[in-house]
Protein backbone atom coordinates (compact mmCIF):
# COMPACT_ATOMS: atom_id res chain seq x y z
CA UNK A 1 0.00 0.00 0.00
CA UNK A 2 0.87 3.69 -0.32
CA UNK A 3 0.83 5.84 2.80
CA UNK A 4 0.24 9.51 3.47
CA UNK A 5 2.48 11.35 5.92
CA UNK A 6 0.22 10.54 8.88
CA UNK A 7 -0.16 6.87 8.02
CA UNK A 8 -3.42 6.73 6.07
CA UNK A 9 -3.11 3.96 3.47
CA UNK A 10 -4.23 3.54 -0.10
CA UNK A 11 -4.62 -0.13 -0.84
CA UNK A 12 -4.48 -0.28 -4.63
CA UNK A 13 -6.19 -3.07 -6.47
CA UNK A 14 -6.11 -4.17 -10.09
CA UNK A 15 -8.78 -1.56 -10.87
CA UNK A 16 -6.92 1.37 -9.28
CA UNK A 17 -6.01 4.00 -11.85
CA UNK A 18 -2.37 5.05 -12.02
CA UNK A 19 -3.46 8.69 -11.65
CA UNK A 20 -5.13 7.78 -8.34
CA UNK A 21 -1.89 6.31 -7.05
CA UNK A 22 0.17 9.26 -8.29
CA UNK A 23 -2.20 11.78 -6.71
CA UNK A 24 -2.73 9.93 -3.43
CA UNK A 25 0.03 11.46 -1.31
CA UNK A 26 -0.82 14.97 -2.42
CA UNK A 27 -4.50 14.51 -1.55
CA UNK A 28 -3.86 12.55 1.66
CA UNK A 29 -1.32 15.05 2.96
CA UNK A 30 -3.52 18.01 2.02
CA UNK A 31 -6.40 16.41 3.93
CA UNK A 32 -4.14 15.88 6.95
CA UNK A 33 -3.08 19.55 6.89
CA UNK A 34 -6.71 20.61 6.84
CA UNK A 35 -7.62 18.20 9.66
CA UNK A 36 -4.78 19.37 11.92
CA UNK A 37 -5.46 23.03 11.14
CA UNK A 38 -9.20 22.63 11.86
CA UNK A 39 -8.40 21.07 15.24
CA UNK A 40 -6.00 23.91 16.10
CA UNK A 41 -8.33 26.65 14.90
CA UNK A 42 -11.34 25.37 16.85
CA UNK A 43 -9.15 24.76 19.93
CA UNK A 44 -8.40 28.50 19.86
CA UNK A 45 -12.14 29.11 20.10
CA UNK A 46 -12.65 30.38 16.56
CA UNK A 47 -15.76 29.45 14.60
CA UNK A 48 -15.02 27.40 11.49
CA UNK A 49 -18.18 27.48 9.38
CA UNK A 50 -16.84 24.92 6.91
CA UNK A 51 -13.86 23.89 4.84
CA UNK A 52 -13.90 25.19 1.27
CA UNK A 53 -11.69 22.83 -0.74
CA UNK A 54 -8.25 23.77 0.65
CA UNK A 55 -9.37 26.71 2.80
CA UNK A 56 -11.60 27.50 5.76
CA UNK A 57 -14.57 29.79 6.02
CA UNK A 58 -14.28 31.33 9.48
CA UNK A 59 -16.62 33.76 11.15
CA UNK A 60 -15.54 36.51 13.52
CA UNK A 61 -16.66 39.96 14.62
CA UNK A 62 -15.46 42.67 12.23
CA UNK A 63 -13.25 44.24 14.91
CA UNK A 64 -11.45 40.92 15.50
CA UNK A 65 -11.18 39.60 11.96
CA UNK A 66 -7.55 40.66 11.34
CA UNK A 67 -6.39 38.95 14.54
CA UNK A 68 -8.44 35.83 13.75
CA UNK A 69 -7.09 35.67 10.18
CA UNK A 70 -3.47 35.88 11.40
CA UNK A 71 -4.09 33.16 13.95
CA UNK A 72 -5.80 30.90 11.39
CA UNK A 73 -2.88 31.41 9.01
CA UNK A 74 -0.44 30.43 11.78
CA UNK A 75 -2.47 27.29 12.48
CA UNK A 76 -2.45 26.35 8.79
CA UNK A 77 1.31 26.97 8.49
CA UNK A 78 2.01 24.91 11.61
CA UNK A 79 -0.18 22.06 10.31
CA UNK A 80 1.71 22.03 7.01
CA UNK A 81 5.04 21.94 8.87
CA UNK A 82 3.90 18.88 10.85
CA UNK A 83 2.69 17.01 7.77
CA UNK A 84 5.58 18.00 5.51
CA UNK A 85 8.30 17.63 8.13
CA UNK A 86 9.31 21.30 8.23
CA UNK A 87 8.23 23.40 5.25
CA UNK A 88 5.32 25.77 5.85
CA UNK A 89 2.82 26.48 3.10
CA UNK A 90 1.83 30.11 2.60
CA UNK A 91 -1.85 31.02 2.52
CA UNK A 92 -3.89 33.75 0.85
CA UNK A 93 -6.81 35.52 2.47
CA UNK A 94 -10.10 36.91 1.21
CA UNK A 95 -12.16 38.82 3.77
CA UNK A 96 -15.84 39.56 3.18
CA UNK A 97 -17.59 41.88 5.62
CA UNK A 98 -21.27 42.76 5.54
CA UNK A 99 -22.69 44.09 3.28
CA UNK A 100 -20.06 43.05 0.73
CA UNK A 101 -20.50 39.69 -0.88
CA UNK A 102 -18.39 37.01 -2.42
CA UNK A 103 -18.02 37.46 -6.19
CA UNK A 104 -16.79 34.65 -8.37
CA UNK A 105 -16.46 34.84 -12.15
CA UNK A 106 -18.80 37.84 -12.49
CA UNK A 107 -21.43 36.28 -10.19
CA UNK A 108 -22.55 37.61 -6.81
CA UNK A 109 -22.84 34.72 -4.37
CA UNK A 110 -24.57 34.42 -1.00
CA UNK A 111 -24.08 31.32 1.14
CA UNK A 112 -25.75 30.06 4.28
CA UNK A 113 -24.95 27.17 6.60
CA UNK A 114 -28.11 26.22 8.47
CA UNK A 115 -27.98 23.51 11.10
CA UNK A 116 -30.34 21.72 13.44
CA UNK A 117 -28.99 18.81 15.48
CA UNK A 118 -27.04 16.58 13.13
CA UNK A 119 -28.58 18.14 10.01
CA UNK A 120 -26.53 20.71 8.10
CA UNK A 121 -27.81 22.50 5.00
CA UNK A 122 -25.52 24.40 2.67
CA UNK A 123 -27.60 26.89 0.71
CA UNK A 124 -26.30 29.14 -2.05
CA UNK A 125 -27.79 31.89 -4.15
CA UNK A 126 -25.97 33.42 -7.09
CA UNK A 127 -26.80 35.94 -9.77
CA UNK A 128 -24.97 38.20 -12.21
CA UNK A 129 -22.64 40.53 -10.34
CA UNK A 130 -24.48 43.66 -11.50
CA UNK A 131 -27.73 42.26 -10.01
CA UNK A 132 -26.17 41.47 -6.63
CA UNK A 133 -28.50 42.52 -3.82
CA UNK A 134 -31.54 42.93 -6.06
CA UNK A 135 -33.25 39.79 -4.73
CA UNK A 136 -31.96 39.90 -1.15
CA UNK A 137 -35.34 40.62 0.44
CA UNK A 138 -37.09 37.83 -1.49
CA UNK A 139 -34.31 35.33 -0.75
CA UNK A 140 -34.32 36.25 2.96
CA UNK A 141 -38.09 35.83 3.05
CA UNK A 142 -37.82 32.34 1.52
CA UNK A 143 -35.10 31.35 3.99
CA UNK A 144 -37.27 32.52 6.88
CA UNK A 145 -39.86 29.90 5.89
CA UNK A 146 -37.44 26.97 6.39
CA UNK A 147 -38.49 24.64 9.17
CA UNK A 148 -37.94 21.01 10.06
CA UNK A 149 -40.73 18.65 9.22
CA UNK A 150 -41.80 16.48 12.15
CA UNK A 151 -43.00 12.96 11.72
Amino acid sequence: PLYGAMGWPLNPSLGTKTTTARNFKLQANGAEMMRLAAIAITAKGFRVCCPVHDAFLVEAPVGEIDEVVKSVQVSMAEASAVVLGGPQIRTDVDIFSYPSRYVEEDAAVREWYVSSGTLLLFITYSCDEENGGMDDAAVDEMLDTLMLATE
